[in-house]
């Protein structure tokens, strides 16, 4: 058996181009867990992985770089991971409602690391009203995510009430548009509305 050939010892590296090498790897490969980011350091800064790894750490906890983390993992990204996400969301919603699963694999694709942020984030945003459960397809049973809220769901029981309406008289016999006129004029606008809430 030949003996192993004598490996050079590692390039002696100061903790300011060490620090650059870090922000590079975040910076274009934004995501990563520890263990992906130790395999994205150069071939000079992987003896070093170590040091790297604390030198993350660091930086993220000046507000210089961010890191996410759970019971099983720790991800870096260069900026805030949540702002970033809620424009991947809205960018893969922009053609219409998705099940949660498909809109998972499409922000996935283009943004590693955000399947793990996704879950919690949308719950959250669910709960706010900033993002919408809309009904699924026809043959379908995985509700979907909208950017818009479901007007059959939102208007169910306005819609209930106007069906007792518009079946027995009088209102049988109004016309349609004047109903809808009548209907509009008594939605206010939406600044009176938040100021009408404000009040409240």
């Amino acid at each position: 058996m030949a003996a192993r050939r004598n490996q050079a010892p590692a390039r002696v590296v100061s903790d300011e181009e060490l620090t650059r090498a870090v922000r590079e790897v975040v910076k274009n490969a934004p995501g990563l867990t520890v263990n992906e980011f130790k395999k994205e350091l150069g071939k000079d800064y992987r003896p070093h992985a170590a040091r790297a790894v604390e030198i993350a750490i660091a930086l993220a906890a000046r507000g210089e770089l961010h890191r996410w983390s759970n019971a099983r993992k720790v991800r870096f990204f260069p900026d805030d991971p949540y702002a970033a996400l809620s424009v991947a969301v809205h960018e893969a919603l922009a053609s219409g409602p998705l099940d949660e699963a498909e809109l998972q694999r499409r922000v996935v694709a283009r943004n590693r690391g955000y399947g793990d942020l996704l879950k919690p984030w949308l719950k959250a945003e669910l709960t706010r009203g900033e993002l919408h459960v809309a009904p699924p397809l026809e043959g379908k049973k995985k509700k979907r995510i909208s950017t818009e809220p479901d007007l059959r769901l939102l208007l169910k029981k306005v819609l209930v009430e106007l069906q007792k309406v518009v079946t027995k008289p009088p209102g049988n016999l109004v016309d349609k548009a004047r109903l809808l006129e009548a209907l509009a004029a008594a939605i206010p606008e939406r600044g009176e509305r938040r100021r009408s809430s404000a009040n409240g």
